[in-house]
């Protein structure tokens, strides 16, 4: 990728992170994704795997050495893997031994973990939406 290419990719990650984080709030989760996958078809691909391009988003919206809420990060992957032509799904669960109410999302390809960083981080599944 050249540095134009980069700072609209850039510039894509955080304007997807903007409508991700108020649709978020609004609307139920079911109708976020199916927003985000219907809104997919894109003639701009990257070219970028799965992995690679979660490691990106997590590097784009990580501010002041904070890193996104996982659930942002995973809708913005998920439109954009979407649009790269992947068929992922965005998984939501919980620590083996929950000790709080707080759930993990993340993507998977096929069954297989994709990201965004952490990933699954030993989570397991609830809900699954694609």
């Amino acid at each position: 990728m050249n540095t134009a290419q980069k700072v609209v990719l850039a510039a894509r990650i955080w304007a997807l992170a903007g409508y991700v984080h108020l649709a978020s709030r609004r609307r139920p989760l079911p109708e976020v994704v199916t927003s985000l996958a219907r809104r997919a078809e894109s003639r701009r691909r990257t070219g970028l795997n799965p992995v690679r391009l979660g490691t990106i988003i997590t590097r784009v919206l990580t501010f002041r050495g904070k890193p996104p809420r996982c659930l942002i990060a995973a809708l913005v992957a998920f439109r954009l893997n979407r649009a790269e032509g992947h068929g992922v799904e965005i998984v939501i669960g919980l620590p083996s031994r929950p000790v709080d109410k707080d759930a993990h999302a993340w993507l998977e390809l096929n069954g297989r973990d994709v990201g965004p960083p952490p990933g699954q981080f030993g989570h397991l599944e609830l809900a699954r939406y694609s």
